[in-house]
């Protein structure tokens, strides 16, 4: 954990309980939400802390059903079509709009969150805390099953990380 300060003023802040808040701040270290509340009411902050202005702002939201896995459409047959790299790097894109969107914490049910909550925790992206399942599970028929591929290229395809 880092203990790089950061404060956000919002024009409005709506929290996870309550009425939203107008002109209110949130005060961050490292992976610390430290304070919230009303900018009169706000402590100060060392000099050099990075500031930001924004319009709205819900810290501290949950995505509790994601797949990180880099695709740009719903058909999961894709997985098998895209570059292991393309979907990794596309992840990490996704990684960082969940973060800047307010998003603190995703469970990760199947995709490339296992490797992404490691580069995030390590401190070399950006993106929110990720609990990842690893592997994705499905029935025979399901809507994960890859069944109009072949057992050999399902394996060579997580063979190579996917």
């Amino acid at each position: 954990m880092t203990s790089e300060l950061l404060r956000i003023d919002a024009d409005q802040l709506i929290p996870g309980e309550g009425e939203p808040v107008r002109n209110a701040t949130v005060i961050v270290r490292g992976d610390i939400i430290e304070w919230v509340g009303p900018t009169p009411d706000a402590p100060g902050i060392a000099d050099g802390a990075a500031t930001y202005s924004v319009p709205h702002l819900m810290p501290g939201l949950w995505d509790c059903h994601t797949h990180m896995t880099g695709l740009t459409s719903t058909n999961l047959d894709d997985v098998m079509r895209l570059p292991v790299a393309v979907a990794a790097a596309r992840s990490v894109a996704d990684a960082a709009r969940a973060i800047q969107s307010g998003i603190t914490s995703v469970r990760e049910v199947g995709g490339y969150g296992i490797y992404l909550a490691r580069v995030i925790d390590e401190g070399s992206i950006a993106g929110p805390h990720i609990y990842a399942a690893g592997d994705l599970i499905s029935p025979t028929g399901g809507h994960a099953d890859l069944h109009t591929y072949s057992t050999g290229c399902v394996a060579d395809l997580g063979a190579r990380g996917g």
